[in-house]
């Protein structure tokens, strides 16, 4: 079974590797470079503890087992460069009533649902992790033992060269314009005029989804991400290298925390993603940069003054209802679709179900929530959803 892969992000790259390893001949297509799009913007947690519903919750549960799995074996013992996920683990504490309700009914929720979460006190938190700057009123720490950092370039460069080993080929730049049924299969077009023929395309496109499923004649509607004040819109703050610290992620209701590879911290509030305009450069010295590096002041305990190198403003691929896009698009099994904000947690179980449903023909039943037919009437209501804020609002 020959298959055109469509995008070489995390979701894009693990659907190549998934589908090579299931015994499919695969041609991967990149319009720019692996990881231009979603996956060189995110904040890359590896997460399912604010998933919900029960159905997403298992979905992204499932995710971090195939991280887990993946990494074991393709990553551990293939030197350092490969190493993709930071098994840190993730602490949450509250900094306001509003979030401190939000996070005791999460506990209930995750208890309920058997996900590990520790509840530590100030001293053993402290403990743990020095540089925490608690609040005289926090008395207590969560733990979420068995989150992860995942390093997006890592995992797509580990898994395109394991793709490539089982006869994968990447085309990059190769920017597929177009896709229609050809005979019994498929045909790619690209924009250099050329096409590529094939038994089924799979489309890993993030934000240009609707556009490969246009091609179909068929509606993956994705949420918008051109103007300011779009749930797709998402700030990004890079302090410079120092000492590493922490040595987790870290959540309260005012920041996120995350340590990179190189010493520095990735910096992201939500409430900030609202007033941010795609179109407009964001400034290592403006006012949202001083915001976060005072609420950073906040969260830790600063050895002497931060200072933000580099500011990214991302865009997210969210389908239009705010719920992850898996199965075939349209009349026909000729293209398939993956879509999802959550791409970073759940690439490798969406890759080994689509090479389960694709090659192997096998219906997973997990997937029934998410198909892309529940578009077919989609009249744009409701709005995409906004990820909430744990505070007081």
């Amino acid at each position: 079974m020959k298959i055109v892969v469509i995008g070489a992000g995390v979701i894009g790259s693990a659907a190549a590797y998934a589908l090579a390893r299931a015994g499919a001949q695969v041609v991967v297509c990149e319009a720019r470079y692996p990881g231009a799009g979603a996956s060189g913007e995110s904040y890359a947690w590896v997460n399912a503890n604010r998933k919900s519903p029960y159905d997403y919750f298992a979905l992204n549960l499932a995710g971090l087992r195939a991280h887990d799995t993946w990494h074991r074996e393709l990553a551990e013992d293939a030197g350092p460069l490969r190493q993709w996920l930071w098994r840190t683990g993730h602490y949450e504490w509250s900094t306001g009533t509003g979030h401190a309700q939000v996070l005791t009914d999460k506990l209930a929720r995750m208890a309920g649902w058997g996900y590990p979460a520790d509840v530590l006190d100030r001293r053993e938190a402290l403990r743990r992790e020095p540089a925490l700057r608690l609040a005289p009123d926090v008395g207590h720490v969560v733990s979420y033992p068995q989150e992860s950092i995942c390093v997006p370039e890592a995992m797509i460069a580990t898994l395109l060269r394991a793709a490539e080993g089982m006869g994968a080929q990447v085309r990059a730049p190769a920017e597929v314009v177009g896709a229609e049924p050809r005979g019994t299969g498929a045909r790619a077009h690209l924009a250099d005029g050329s096409a590529i023929d094939a038994d089924v395309i799979v489309g890993c496109a993030g934000r240009w989804t609707d556009r490969v499923a246009a091609t179909a004649g068929s509606r993956v509607p994705m949420a918008p991400a051109d103007a300011a004040g779009q749930p797709a819109i998402g700030l990004l703050a890079y302090t410079r290298p120092r000492a590493l610290y922490p040595t987790r992620l870290l959540t309260t209701s005012r920041l996120n925390v995350r340590p990179r590879p190189d010493g520095g911290l990735v910096l992201h509030a939500l409430d900030l993603d609202r007033g941010i305009d795609p179109n407009r450069p964001a400034s290592t010295t403006g006012p949202e940069a001083r915001e976060l590096l005072r609420r950073l002041d906040e969260v830790l305990v600063l050895p002497g003054p931060e200072r933000i190198d580099r500011m990214q403003i991302g865009r997210r691929a969210i389908p239009a209802d705010g719920r992850t896009v898996a199965g075939f698009v349209g009349d026909g099994r000729w293209l398939y679709a993956i879509a999802t904000h959550s791409g970073v947690t759940l690439a490798p179980v969406l890759a080994e179900h689509c090479a389960a449903e694709v090659v192997a023909g096998n219906t997973v039943d997990q997937l029934a929530p998410f198909r892309p037919d529940r578009f077919a009437d989609w009249n744009g209501l409701p709005e995409t959803p906004r990820a909430l804020v744990p505070g007081d609002q």
